[in-house]
């Protein structure tokens, strides 16, 4: 290769490494925060500690398309088969496989996963033929080394920039404080229009049992269609926002009680509509559809108001929930049946940013580590003769080991409800896959850190224990996934997070 080739491949690996790591911690960013709704100032100091392992990954793989693009120029198929080597490089780089963490990684079990591969293989496809045009070219015709210098410093400072501008948390914690239930206030509620079979109530609702989406438990106002019932905000809600899940239950069309009108004979599906408004001005409008014995459980999910958009109250104004048909439509209101839907953890809400403190012997840092379905029968530091669990062993030998620990149940929900709470299952109510969502009244140990200046983190490997059963709250940030994970894919996050 003659001198100004290689300036030139070398000026061409470091825009392409360049390119290839902004890309992928941008794309790393927008599906934490987007997609996954994480905390963006927690985010991108998260992202910052992966800048490194990124741009070395975007240099391996700009080093393969660099390569690729001069070969095949006398023979089509090795050029096909360059081509294709490449693009597979460009995939790699783009979707972090197979070194990124598995849950930043897509998978192909949705419609947008898929759709975000084939637009990282057509993005591959198309730097992989501008790469082989740019290699039989002069580019840069002029300022090479201007170029390449250039070219090798973004490349080798874009990390170093990620981590210096990002790399530490805010020196202030969001606090999230659940002001007003208004399932349970009962009180509150003035009815003006109502389904003539049930009132609305205080009830239990729970779109899905299945634990990969997020269709579980939650207290709700059960509003039968057509129902509408208006709240007037009160003096001490001020400086609040309002949020609320809606959703149709799982057995919306079940057989009604004896003294209820029937469904339509052959009804498979039912359309319900929900409406928010504030003061008259309408502020949500959703058509959710139910399938009976629908296999497909991704649309049997809570709908969220006021979580990406938040919706200010101010004492005096006055809040309408409303639900009707949309399918079947009725005539009347004498005839119409009644099916279980409505507005899921209805709530004030209110932050406030406050200081984060240091540690000290006082108030010294906390680790608190739960591990599901552990036996002490086969833990060596409680007797066990093989040497199953040597770091906590040592763990066990430097503090204090408790002989008569017991757990308050078999199975993960509860157990995981009196850990947060130091309650019994039947006072914190989570005792089914019915009854799963912890109670917001219930105050939690996050809760009670919070109240002390500590700052509350919580990182989850277990499907189970997610946001959407209430075991965040509390914690200023949740990090969870819908799958199981290692804990070796979150263990270098939380020793960053405690160098902090």
């Amino acid at each position: 290769m003659k001198p100004a080739d290689a300036i030139r491949a070398a000026c061409l690996l470091g825009w392409t490494t360049a390119a290839f790591t902004l890309a992928r911690l941008s794309i790393l960013i927008v599906l934490e925060v987007q997609l996954r709704h994480r905390d963006p100032s927690v985010v991108l100091w998260d992202i910052s500690h992966q800048a490194d392992e990124a741009s070395l990954h975007a240099l391996l793989a700009a080093t393969a398309v660099v390569a690729l693009a001069r070969i095949g120029k006398d023979s089509r198929a090795l050029a096909c088969v360059a081509v294709l080597l490449s693009t597979c490089a460009c995939l790699s780089a783009l979707s972090g496989w197979p070194v990124g963490q598995i849950h930043q990684v897509p998978g192909f079990d949705s419609l947008r996963n898929r759709l975000g591969w084939a637009l990282f293989l057509l993005g591959g496809a198309l730097l992989s033929l501008l790469h082989r045009r740019i290699a039989v070219s002069e580019w840069p015709s002029k300022n090479v080394a201007v170029h390449t210098t250039a070219a090798l410093v973004a490349a080798a400072l874009l990390p170093a920039a990620f981590y210096w501008s990002l790399g530490t948390i805010s020196s202030y914690r969001t606090v999230v404080d659940i002001h007003r239930e208004f399932a349970f206030e009962h009180d509150l509620w003035k009815v003006s229009r109502l389904n003539p079979y049930q009132k609305p109530s205080l009830g239990n609702l729970t779109p899905s049992f299945d634990y990969r989406v997020d269709g579980g438990d939650r207290p709700a106002i059960l509003m039968p269609p057509p129902c509408e019932l208006s709240i007037v905000i009160k003096e001490e809600d001020a400086g609040c926002y309002f949020q609320s899940g809606v959703g149709i239950g799982r057995n919306a069309l079940a057989p009604p009680k004896s003294g209820y009108p029937p469904w339509p004979k052959k009804l498979k599906s039912i359309q319900v509509r929900f409406e928010i408004e504030l003061d008259g001005a309408g502020v949500y409008d959703e058509t959710l559809t139910y399938i009976k014995n629908s296999e497909d459980q991704k649309n049997r999910v809570w709908n969220y108001f006021g979580f990406d958009e938040e919706l200010p109250v101010e004492p005096g104004q006055v809040l309408t929930l409303r639900t009707s048909w949309v399918k079947p439509t009725f005539q009347t209101d004498i005839r119409t049946p009644v099916t279980s839907c409505g507005f899921g953890s209805p709530q004030l809400v209110r932050r406030e940013d406050l200081p984060r403190a240091e540690s000290s012997p006082d108030t010294p840092n906390i680790v608190l580590i739960v591990m599901d379905t552990l036996r002490a029968d086969r833990m060596s530091c409680y007797g066990y003769p093989k040497e199953t669990t040597p770091n906590l062993d040592a763990l066990a030998a430097a503090g204090l080991l408790y002989e008569e620990a017991r757990a308050t149940s078999s199975w993960t929900w509860p157990s995981t409800a009196s850990i947060l709470t130091g309650l019994h299952p039947q006072t914190h109510g989570v005792v089914s896959d019915g009854r799963c969502y912890l109670d917001a009244r219930l105050q939690s140990l996050p809760e009670v850190l919070e109240e002390r200046s500590y700052t509350t983190v919580a990182f989850t490997c277990n499907p189970l224990i997610v946001p959407n059963k209430n075991f965040h709250q509390g914690f200023e940030n949740f990090d969870s996934y819908p799958t199981f994970r290692k804990s070796d894919v979150v263990l270098g996050t939380i020793k960053n997070f405690m160098k902090q």
